[in-house]
C-alpha cells in the first residue's frame, strides 16, 4: 500500500484537513465511551509516530551529507515547508492531547528533536530547527492546547491586570472630567 504524497497538497487542501479532524475528534469524542475513546486515541499516537517515521527517515537513502542549518534557504517553498511540518504533527499532537494533555509540546519536541538527530547522524536527510520548531507548533495545534496550559498563565494574568488597570484609570479621567464639567455648569448656573 502506498501513501498518498501529502506534500503534494495545496494549502488550503492542508488547512481545510487540519479543520477537518480536529471536528471529527471533537465530535467522536462526544460519541464514544471514554474507555475506548482512550484505547483509541493511544492506537492513534502509535499510527502517527509510524507515519512521522514513514515520511521523515524511513525508506530513505543514507548519504555521507550530514548538515544542519537552522532554517531552511527562503524560497517560494519556505512556509509551504514550514505549513507541511506543522501538518505532519498535527495528527500526534491530536492523539496525544487526548491522552496526555501536558505532555504534547515536550513529547512532539523530543520525537521531532530524536528524528532530526537521526536525519543529521545517519545522513537521511537535511536536519533543521525550523522543523523541531513547526513540528512542535503542530502538535500543540492538534492538541488544542492553549497558551494558559504552557505556564504562560502568569503572563496571561498580567497582560489583563494591565489591561483592567489602563481601563479603570481611563474610566476615573472621564469620571473625573465628567464631575469637574458639572461643577463648572454649576458654577455657570449660579452667576446667571
Amino acid at each position: 500500500m502506498t501513501l498518498p504524497n501529502v506534500y503534494a497538497w495545496n494549502y488550503s487542501k492542508i488547512i481545510f484537513c487540519m479543520i477537518s479532524l480536529k471536528i471529527l475528534w471533537g465530535i467522536l469524542k462526544k460519541y464514544v465511551r471514554e474507555d475506548i475513546w482512550r484505547k483509541l486515541n493511544i492506537a492513534g499516537v502509535g499510527i502517527a509516530l509510524v507515519l512521522i517515521l514513514k515520511y521523515t527517515v524511513l525508506g530513505r537513502d543514507v548519504t555521507s551529507e550530514h548538515r544542519f542549518v537552522l532554517a531552511a534557504a527562503g524560497s517560494n517553498e519556505f512556509f509551504r515547508e514550514m505549513l507541511m511540518n506543522c501538518f505532519l504533527y498535527f495528527p500526534f499532537g491530536l492523539t496525544l492531547g487526548e491522552v496526555q494533555r501536558r505532555k504534547v509540546w515536550s513529547g512532539a519536541f523530543f520525537v521531532s528533536l530524536l528524528i532530526e538527530i537521526w536525519q543529521f547522524m545517519a545522513g537521511t536527510g537535511v536536519a533543521q530547527g525550523t522543523d523541531l520548531l513547526c513540528n512542535t507548533i503542530g502538535a500543540v495545534w492538534g492538541s488544542g492546547y492553549s497558551l494558559e496550559n504552557f505556564g504562560l498563565s502568569s503572563i496571561l494574568k498580567i497582560l489583563k491586570k494591565k489591561r483592567k488597570d489602563s481601563e479603570i484609570s481611563k474610566s476615573n479621567v472621564e469620571k473625573n472630567g465628567k464631575n469637574s464639567v458639572e461643577k463648572d455648569r454649576k458654577k455657570e448656573v449660579r452667576r446667571w
